[in-house]
């Protein structure tokens, strides 16, 4: 058992490497010490976070490394993290992949189609795989994964999403974004605040599969009195993100494989759960203000997903280097699926 937890550790290690080369120490600490807490009274960025159509491009000799926290959000860009070193390296390993804003308008699902917060309905959970940490004044969610192909489960319309989130366990109030595999519609990325709106798919930015993802949300970070989702594509150096002035419940912060919902004449009914790759976990941490800690860093819950009929549907590896990686893999694709057209 410990040979095969190393090898995983090595190979989702590795991984990363192969994408970018991790930042030295010494550029990490040069840049612990900048910083500017932003706000919308904030001249340069009020525009953007106020939800008007300016969505300024960085220029091509743009540096988020040596910006300013002002200068990062007016392109739309998280601010530099104030938690631990490993944070702060994984900030500054995503803004060397953030070369491309995508500025474009949300696509909104269908209205009856949600993802919905954790169910306690029936004897098991039914539609959440991955961890929760739980606590209470969560203020920032972060994590990578490894966007997982779609194999075309049996079953109608199969769908599988992996997120990052803040909210929802067990409450309703849930804010929440990253990726969506599924044999129908492809590869998308989206967000939702639950329950005011439903999926939000942004139109002109998409991974494909086995690209690796970086996806931050936040309550009153970036922006104060603003909820703030970015999602970057680490391979095509592509990013976009979004704001939303609605406070979500803090008890809770998510990484998280879901079958999403939809509701037909007043009653909830999931997906079937697409075939898809294991799903690679990395930087897999959460914050209260400036305290920053991976998920073991935190009392924390493992979820596996079941269907009605109460068969195994995921199965959830345990939590390493120092709770940050872990791997959520398919089993099944569930006896209990619903076609939401």
């Amino acid at each position: 058992m410990q040979t095969s937890k190393n090898a995983v550790l090595a190979f989702l290690l590795a991984l990363i490497s192969s994408v970018a080369a991790i930042p030295s120490a010494s550029l990490i600490q040069a840049h612990a010490t900048r910083g500017y807490i932003a706000t919308t009274s904030d001249p340069m960025v009020t525009a953007y976070f106020q939800g008007q159509k300016t969505c300024l491009q960085p220029p091509p000799t743009f540096d988020p490394l040596s910006s300013s926290d002002q200068q990062l959000l007016t392109y739309g860009l998280p601010r530099r993290p104030r938690g631990s070193s490993a944070q702060l390296a994984d900030w500054v390993q995503a803004m060397h992949h953030s070369k491309h804003r995508v500025c474009d308008a949300s696509q909104s699902a269908p209205a009856n189609f949600q993802l919905q917060p954790y169910s306690t309905s029936y004897r098991t959970n039914t539609i959440w795989s991955g961890y929760v940490a739980t606590g209470s004044g969560f203020t920032l969610v972060e994590g990578t994964w490894v966007v997982p192909c779609y194999q075309g489960g049996s079953g109608g319309k199969p769908l599988a999403v992996s997120w990052v989130g803040l909210g929802g366990y067990p409450t309703t109030s849930l804010w929440q974004g990253g990726s969506e595999s599924d044999a129908v519609n492809g590869y998308r990325y989206w967000w939702e605040m639950y329950p005011n709106n439903n999926i939000q798919y942004f139109a002109n930015i998409a991974p494909t599969c086995r690209q690796l993802t970086y996806a931050e949300a936040d309550w009153s970070v970036n922006v104060s009195g603003y909820s703030y989702f970015v999602v970057v594509n680490e391979y095509t150096n592509k990013y976009t993100s979004v704001t939303y002035k609605v406070r979500p419940n803090q008890q809770s912060a998510e990484w998280v494989e879901e079958r999403p919902s939809c509701t037909i004449s007043g009653v909830t009914h999931p997906h079937y759960y697409e075939q898809i790759d294991q799903v690679a976990w990395t930087k897999a941490d959460a914050s209260q203000g400036s305290t920053n800690h991976g998920i073991s860093g935190w009392p924390n819950d493992q979820l596996t997903m079941y269907d009605t009929l109460g068969a195994q549907m995921t199965s959830v590896s345990g939590l390493m280097n120092n709770g940050t990686i872990f791997t959520d893999s398919w089993i099944f694709t569930g006896n209990d699926g619903y076609y939401c057209s």
